[in-house]
């Protein structure tokens, strides 16, 4: 029963960290185009977070260690979805904060230089929102604090490689041939990882005023 759980759990991480930061590149381009903005990304950079990005993430999620918590939470409902309105709600709230920095970090950057340096300030954005949601997606409802950063070393190594990836996506001239990117500044890295690192804060917060609720105790 144990490993079901976990196993059950762990295919629940990977469903919602797809659907989050699949549907904040949809919700990214779609607003961007309402806004009446150039596109911020282009498909190859689109491929490449869904295929490298996702990938290197994903793949640790899908191997997270059992919770200190699996057993004492009650039975499941046979009917019940992967996709609940808890975890609806979840994406809801941070899809948008995905969006809102990815356009906000590519307007900047487009007023104050070319349009492909602001697609690769854009696309390594997006790149990073995923870094720090493959951490939320590791619990729905505890901080990825108390749950230990260290214990799935997976995520750090997969986290880790997709950095390197992108450093590579972005700095090396295979990069800026197959991809369109530019090399980016020291200030630019600076303000992209401050800018995502806000979906982790917000998510953060969330768990600790409950918003997304908590599992009933078996026990």
């Amino acid at each position: 029963m144990e490993e079901g759980r976990v196993i059950y759990s762990n295919l629940r991480r990977v469903v919602y960290f797809l659907l989050t930061t699949n549907l904040g590149e949809v919700f990214t381009l779609v607003a961007a185009l309402v806004i009446g903005l150039d596109l911020p990304l282009t498909a190859v950079m689109i491929l490449w977070i869904n295929l490298v990005t996702d990938g290197a993430c994903t793949v640790p999620l899908g191997v997270e260690p059992r919770h200190s918590d699996v057993l004492k939470h009650p039975p499941r409902d046979p009917n019940s979805f992967i996709v609940d309105l808890r975890v609806g709600l979840r994406i809801a709230l941070l899809m948008p904060i995905m969006a809102a920095g990815t356009i906000g970090l590519f307007w900047y950057a487009r007023q104050n230089g070319e349009l492909n340096h602001a697609r690769t300030v854009a696309f390594t954005a997006m790149a990073a929102f995923q870094w720090f949601q493959a951490f939320n997606a590791r619990s729905n409802y505890q901080s990825v604090f108390a749950i230990g950063v260290f214990s799935n070393r997976w995520v750090l190594w997969g986290v880790g490689a997709a950095i390197l990836l992108q450093l590579g996506a972005v700095h090396t001239p295979i990069g800026h041939m197959l991809l369109g990117t530019t090399a980016l500044s020291w200030t630019d890295w600076l303000s992209i990882v401050l800018v995502s690192s806000s979906i982790l804060v917000a998510d953060e917060i969330l768990k600790w005023l409950g918003v997304y609720g908590k599992p009933r105790s078996s026990r």
